[in-house]
């Protein structure tokens, strides 16, 4: 039975009493719940929400701007999870909050925000997400109340501020996720021009976008609900509280420059030959151990950390390679939802840097750094639109000298900031061994073809760390 909202005040008087009720349905299937039989089609987005609203609380959906048990102050989130071959469990996706208003974001502060008015404390409902079964039989696995932690609030405050601060200045439009390290702010809604939105100070339509909590941040939820997992803290609520995670990063790593890789490695016991050295070394240098990914913060702001080297006359030996990508994969992936678009749309990379003097590379600078919407837009879609395009029509080979393969794949000169190459240069004509093509190529008849991936240009990484 479906009761008027309002009425929910009388049904649920305590936190206890709300959480008690959600964790009734865990090991449940959805389907149970379907009171008002809603589709379940994969395409009608936000219909499993609406069924635990209405089968478990039984409570009229709605999209009133205060949190769903207002009188508690509590919002109710129903998310998916997907099984990892380690059979650990990870975030399907962001977990989309509210809408934003820039009209009216624009003049609130934090305390006062749409963000914090509403998702202050979430409980949180998460179900197994099984792509060859229907929505109806995803099963409910758990239900949680998600509080934000002291420090974790604070990275939250700064990330709003950010979010903020491109609205209040006009700036909607090239909001990135990778801008902030917790919070984002993600596109919602198809990419028409009836999901794009006024701003104050600007005359440009900005895309609609809402609050969310990042995949990365809320999978370190996950690790802690189901295995009771924490992860090593850099940073302390009491450092956090009153500087940028970037500076107390910087602050800590300045105690090493101008030491060479040799004697850093040397100090903390790391092999020159380990795979992951560099992100040992960064882990020590910051005060923890293990691998510098595994860390609290890394973690949850899906931060990677890139070693570059710059030469003694300036510039920079080597463009910067990322996972090879998948044939048959691209040829089915849109822009907005393709690995490379959410590589740079949702990653913070922070760079260590090697400046070489007198023959030997020394630890020189530190810079936490995202693309900038605009040059992921510009630059980076043209060239993945292109090599989808190459794949898809079976035109990878453009010609073979001597024994060599050249391709249609965008070059270094396409740009001078993204381009595709091989992904091993030694493996570049080993082609039995590489990756099987969607398409046969058509000059060949290759049906598998050596694996490539997407590049930055060296000459454009150099620009952002200076």
């Amino acid at each position: 039975m479906s009761i008027n909202h309002e009425t929910i005040l009388n049904l649920y008087s305590s936190i206890e009493q709300i959480l008690e009720t959600a964790k009734k349905a865990n090991h449940h299937r959805i389907g149970e719940f379907n009171v008002n039989n809603r589709s379940l089609d994969k395409k009608a987005k936000g219909s499993i929400g609406q069924i635990v609203e209405e089968g478990i609380f039984r409570y009229p959906v709605n999209s009133r701007a205060e949190a769903d048990f207002n009188n508690l102050g509590v919002e109710l989130k129903v998310t998916g999870l997907k099984k990892l071959k380690n059979n650990h469990l990870a975030m399907k996706e962001r977990l989309v909050l509210n809408i934003i208003n820039y009209s009216e974001e624009a003049n609130v502060d934090f305390e006062h925000s749409s963000f914090w008015v509403k998702n202050k404390l979430l409980l949180i409902m998460f179900y197994l997400y099984e792509y060859e079964r229907n929505d109806s039989n995803y099963m409910i696995l758990e239900s949680v109340l998600h509080n934000f932690l002291p420090k974790d609030l604070e990275i939250i405050k700064s990330d709003w501020e950010i979010i903020h601060d491109k609205i209040v200045h006009g700036e909607a439009q090239n909001i990135s996720e990778a801008d902030t390290m917790y919070l984002g702010a993600c596109t919602k809604g198809a990419d028409a021009a009836s999901s794009y939105r006024k701003q104050p100070n600007s005359p440009i339509l900005a895309r609609q976008r809402a609050y969310c909590l990042k995949a990365s941040y809320m999978n370190s939820f996950v690790d802690k609900v189901f295995q009771n997992k924490t992860y090593d803290e850099i940073v302390s609520y009491d450092e956090i509280k009153n500087h940028s995670f970037e500076y107390l990063i910087r602050l800590r790593l300045c105690n090493y420059f101008g030491k060479t890789e040799a004697e850093l490695l040397n100090q903390f016991g790391i092999s020159k030959t380990a795979k992951s050295r560099f992100n040992l070394l960064c882990a020590k240098m910051l005060g923890i151990n293990g691998n510098i990914n595994d860390s609290d913060e890394f973690k949850k702001a899906n931060i990677e950390l890139k070693t570059i080297r710059v030469e003694e006359n300036g510039t920079i030996r080597e463009h910067m390679s990322f996972p090879h990508f998948v044939y048959k994969d691209i040829v089915n992936q849109d822009w907005e939802d393709s690995d490379i678009f959410n590589k740079f749309y949702s990653t913070k990379f922070l760079f260590v840097i090697f400046q070489k003097t007198n023959g030997e590379y020394r630890l020189s600078n530190v810079k936490l750094w995202n693309m900038p919407y605009q040059d992921i837009e510009k630059y980076v879609k043209p060239v993945f639109e292109q090599t989808k395009k190459v794949i898809t029509k079976g035109e990878i080979i453009k010609q073979i000298i001597n024994g060599k393969y050249f391709t249609n794949f965008v070059g270094s000169t396409f740009n001078g900031v993204c381009h595709v190459r091989p992904h091993d240069q030694k493996g570049i004509n080993k082609t039995q061994r590489g990756l099987e093509l969607p398409v046969a190529d058509k000059l060949t008849g290759l049906t598998r073809y050596t694996k490539h991936c997407f590049w930055l240009d060296k000459n454009y990484i150099l620009k952002q760390i200076k």
